[in-house]
């Protein structure tokens, strides 16, 4: 919600979003109603402090963000990523192991798995905001670019080719696409997607046989046939923000 006032997005899950419905101070509030609820939904200490951090992540990464619009690099964008979206993944599949009564070496376990999830599923929301198809994923495409958020799209097509990528987005995005595809940015993404899922798989420490392990090779298996050598992408570290 607090995402979509800062985006300007009128959409969410195809339907409209509650600061397209309702306006940013209203939607600002019901926002915090949902934060506090959620927080008093996980009492227990642990689970708190969890998304406590997680929080504090996640503003710490989203003021990065003009850092990185003005000086893009793979080791910033990375960080930025681990933050501002990786970590919420990461307290997401922490806190569901604390409350299932996990033990405190499989807490963890899951938490790297979905620190690295997080960042694979940043690089695809990444390139899908350009290529994607606005019907099916339910909200507009090119938003990103048109807002100045920086994106993996962004950093990889400007290195490669000079292009403006945000400006040519916001002016013809049949252009930006073409663009896109002939400096292979597609495929480049899909790459680091590819490293970050491995990653997760082995952060997760599952068997072969573990249902989890089955979906993620999967997946990178539908993937690795249409690539070569994944692209070097800069590993995540694990947010180490407390709250005093």
């Amino acid at each position: 919600m607090h995402d979509d006032i800062i985006d300007g997005s009128p959409l969410r899950r195809g339907r409209p979003s509650v600061v397209a419905s309702v306006g940013a101070e209203q939607a600002i509030v019901v926002g915090d109603l949902l934060l506090a609820r959620g927080v008093a939904a996980a009492a227990d200490a642990g689970v708190a402090a969890t998304w406590a951090r997680a929080l504090a992540c996640m503003a710490t990464g989203q003021l990065l963000e003009p850092d990185l619009v003005a000086a893009p690099s793979i080791a910033a964008h990375a960080e930025y990523v681990s933050l501002k979206t990786a970590e919420l993944f990461r307290a997401s599949a922490e806190a569901g192991a604390l409350i299932a009564g996990a033990p405190p070496g499989q807490v963890r376990a899951l938490g790297r798995f979905a620190l690295h999830f997080g960042m694979a599923f940043q690089h695809l929301d990444d390139l899908l905001d350009v290529l994607g198809d606005p019907d099916r994923m339910g909200k507009p495409t090119g938003l990103d670019a048109a807002n100045g958020v920086p994106t993996a799209v962004s950093l990889l097509a400007g290195r490669d080719t000079g292009e403006d990528v945000a400006g040519l987005v916001g002016r013809e995005l049949d252009a930006a696409v073409a663009a896109l595809a002939a400096a292979g940015v597609p495929d480049d993404l899909a790459r680091w997607a590819t490293a970050s899922l491995r990653r997760a798989l082995r952060a997760s420490g599952a068997d072969d046989h573990h249902p989890l392990a089955a979906g993620v090779t999967a997946v990178l298996d539908r993937v690795d046939r249409r690539l070569a050598t994944p692209t070097p992408m800069t590993e995540p570290q694990p947010c180490a923000t407390s709250i005093p």
